[in-house]
């Protein structure tokens, strides 16, 4: 292999993760919603290399086992690695979620990473989607009561 298609090989693994690192050290925007669409794309991608890289193989296994080790939490809060039975997803690191919260409610991402590129069966899809839903309308339905206990309390006390 010449040393300029080794090159563009590398050059090819690493600019996704330049690309995400840069989008997800935004200054000027909030950044949280980006943590799932860019894990989820950067796992399928990787897993996709490992079965079909001809070159720097090592390099492309070392980068899969590395966000699989990182992103534990999130990988299996979104049914993508299996949860031991000794664990919880929530105690690992990226385990919370509002990610998966934050990627559904920004309007740019929505669940477009569910369909696009997360590498499960379509019940599991399915599931997940219902899932999220579920929790984020529970949660709305507790703000909202929550909500509404102020305001009355804030009227009744004014009288």
């Amino acid at each position: 292999m010449s040393t300029r298609r080794l090159f563009s090989a590398i050059q090819g693994l690493y600019e996704p993760f330049a690309e995400a690192t840069t989008v997800c050290q935004g200054d000027a925007v909030a950044t949280i919603s980006v943590i799932v669409p860019s894990i989820v794309s950067r796992y399928t991608n990787l897993k996709t290399l490992t079965r079909t890289a001809k070159f720097n193989m090592p390099l492309v296994k070392g980068l899969f086992d590395s966000l699989c080790a990182r992103f534990k939490g999130l990988l299996q809060l979104l049914n993508i690695l299996t949860i031991a039975k000794d664990e919880h997803a929530d105690t690992v690191t990226f385990g919370q979620e509002m990610y998966l919260y934050a990627s559904v409610l920004d309007p740019v991402y929505g669940f477009v990473w569910l369909e696009d590129d997360h590498p499960g069966t379509r019940d599991v899809k399915d599931a997940l989607r219902s899932r999220i839903t579920d929790a984020i309308l529970q949660q709305a339905s507790v703000f909202d009561a929550s909500i509404s206990r102020n305001v009355v309390s804030c009227c009744c006390s004014r009288n």
